[in-house]
C-alpha cells in the first residue's frame, strides 16, 4: 500500500502551496460569481468589486496554508478499489 506523508507541524510543502494556489484561484472565480447572482436577484446591474475579488481569494488561500501550517504530520492511506467477486 501506498501512502502519503503531509507536511510535518509548522511547515509547508510544495503541495500543500499548490493546494492554497489552487483555493485562491477558486476564490478569485467564485467571488464575482456571487456578486453576480446578487446583482440578478436585487435587479441591479454588475458592477465588479475587484479589490473585493482580491482579497476573497487572497484570504481563501492564505486561509488554508495557515491551517497547514498549524497541523501536525499524519500518514493518509489510500482507500484499496473494491473489487467485484461477482461477475
Amino acid at each position: 500500500m501506498n501512502q502519503i506523508l503531509t507536511s510535518a507541524f509548522l511547515s509547508i510543502n510544495w503541495k500543500d502551496a499548490l493546494h492554497g494556489l489552487y483555493l485562491a484561484i477558486l476564490g478569485a472565480i467564485l467571488s464575482p460569481l456571487l456578486q453576480w447572482v446578487d446583482a440578478l436577484q436585487g435587479g441591479k446591474v454588475l458592477v465588479l468589486d475587484w479589490k473585493q475579488v482580491g482579497i476573497t481569494a487572497l484570504g481563501a488561500g492564505l486561509a488554508y496554508l495557515v491551517k497547514q501550517f498549524l497541523t501536525p504530520a499524519q500518514i493518509i492511506t489510500p482507500a484499496s478499489p473494491a473489487t467485484s467477486s461477482a461477475k
